[in-house]
């Protein structure tokens, strides 16, 4: 019925999303910044949906949680956006704080901001200039929705280094307890 070559790929996908940890989410594997290393970008400064621009290192002293998404179109990442938003009272209880990076404009983040309730900000990565520095922009699995930062988690610890980190290019979900063990032990 199907030919050799789409078994094969169908093969692969199923692999992909089942048998990886987690549906599909990759931590360490070469994608990314490796845990332990400090946090590259530090001193990009990104406008953000909080009305002024922003840089990681300003969050040094704090548990910081960045989060990378798709756009706001992916319905997937607004899932993640929800469950950080809803894990952000615990987070701030833990030392930490949430930041979320998209390549969308500054109005469109502003707007699913709103629309979502959020209270974290989210910053313009547009330049691509942050998702480079980690290693998560325009990575090739799972949904193709074009040159945009991929669904990734990063844990930074107080001092700015990489605590814990994990990408999900295929089932786009991380689980929010897994987020909120890394920031306690971060």
């Amino acid at each position: 019925m199907w030919g050799g070559g789409a078994a094969i790929f169908v093969a692969l996908i199923l692999a992909v999303t089942y048998l990886l940890p987690g549906g599909g989410t990759v931590s360490g594997g070469g994608v990314g910044v490796p845990v332990g290393h400090p946090a590259p970008g530090s001193t990009i400064s990104l406008r953000s949906t909080a009305g002024s621009s922003l840089s990681l290192s300003e969050l040094r002293g704090h548990k910081v949680v960045v989060f990378f998404y798709e756009g706001a179109t992916c319905g997937a990442c607004q899932q993640q956006l929800i469950a950080l938003n809803q894990a952000y009272p615990q987070i701030r209880a833990l030392g930490g704080t949430v930041v979320a990076v998209s390549v969308d404009t500054l109005a469109t983040s502003q707007g699913l901001a709103s629309q979502l309730h959020l209270h974290f900000p989210v910053l313009q990565d547009t330049g691509h200039l942050l998702g480079s520095a980690f290693g998560v922009f325009n990575l090739s699995g799972g949904m193709s929705m074009g040159p945009v930062d991929r669904h990734s988690i990063f844990v930074l610890n107080p001092n700015g280094t990489v605590h814990w980190e994990q990408l999900s290019l295929v089932s786009m979900s991380i689980p929010v307890s897994s987020v909120i063990s890394a920031v306690r032990s971060a």
